[in-house]
């Protein structure tokens, strides 16, 4: 079976990270505190899958900038590839059904929400520790 390749983006504002709370009715990772994030489609770069999900689930413009990590996950048979974005046009809000909230959270916030991935917390940490 291949894996499943996902995009996921960083966008940050000031201190704080951009999550959202997957819908309690998606499959993978229901309820979950999560980076935005999507499959990316065939044909399609990773730059491009984040520039249409972005789009498509938080009605933003996007610049992908850095690739922060590639990780696979092997209880979601899916590879991660994360992405740093700069925020180009608009203000996030919910578009579509994957997210049922979005919100900004410092890394200190982020490590205390429930549920999240232990996988996404060392990025935000990584992340956190760059800007001492």
């Amino acid at each position: 079976m291949s894996r499943i390749q996902v995009v996921a983006m960083t966008i940050q504002r000031e201190r704080s990270f951009l999550l959202g709370r997957r819908s309690l009715a998606k499959a993978v990772a229901p309820g979950y505190w999560c980076p935005i994030s999507g499959k990316i489609d065939a044909g399609e770069s990773e730059e491009q899958a984040l520039v249409r999900e972005a789009h498509e689930e938080i009605a933003v413009q996007i610049r992908p900038t850095r690739k922060l990590a590639r990780i696979d996950c092997d209880l979601r048979q899916c590879t991660l590839h994360w992405w740093l974005v700069d925020l180009i046009k608009g203000d996030p809000v919910i578009n579509n059904e994957e997210n049922s909230e979005i919100a900004w959270f410092t890394f200190a916030e982020i490590a205390r929400l429930k549920p999240v991935f232990p996988e996404d917390v060392a990025i935000y940490r990584s992340l956190t520790e760059d800007q001492h």
